[in-house]
């Protein structure tokens, strides 16, 4: 089973708004794939809906039981420096700490490194659309 990395921004996307981003992650949700994540990425998920979307405690609670239950966590060492932007490097930390196959987002500093280790980078659209192949 392919084991993916879905930049913050898809799920918060997915859960503000919906859309293809939905289609991502409820399709890991729902076993096609692995999701997996890390404390930073939950973090900065969770904060930005706070922020963006007013979302209270009670309904951020409500993801442990939906989305990160769903989620394989890991924890990396936070030793990596590859990004043009640094604040991203956490996105490849937890990549190479899951053993991850494909990273999906939108963030231009890290689709144009195209691949980290044995990880692609790629787009949502590219990740929906692989998908879709997949089932067919």
């Amino acid at each position: 089973m392919k084991r993916v990395v879905l930049d913050s921004n898809i799920y918060i996307s997915a859960l503000g708004i919906g859309g293809v981003a939905d289609e991502a992650v409820s399709a890991g949700m729902e076993g096609e794939y692995q999701l997996i994540a890390s404390a930073p990425i939950r973090s900065e998920v969770e904060a930005n809906l706070r922020k963006k979307f007013g979302w209270v405690t009670e309904r951020l609670e409500m993801l442990e039981i939906v989305l990160w239950s769903t989620v394989e966590f890991v924890t990396s060492r936070g030793a990596l420096n590859l990004c043009r932007d640094p604040k991203d490097n956490h996105l490849l930390e937890t990549c190479l700490a899951g053993s991850v196959d494909l990273l999906v987002t939108g963030d231009k500093d890290l689709l144009v490194l195209s691949r980290f280790e044995g990880t692609r980078i790629v787009t949502l659209r590219s990740f929906v659309d692989e998908l879709v192949a997949e089932r067919h």
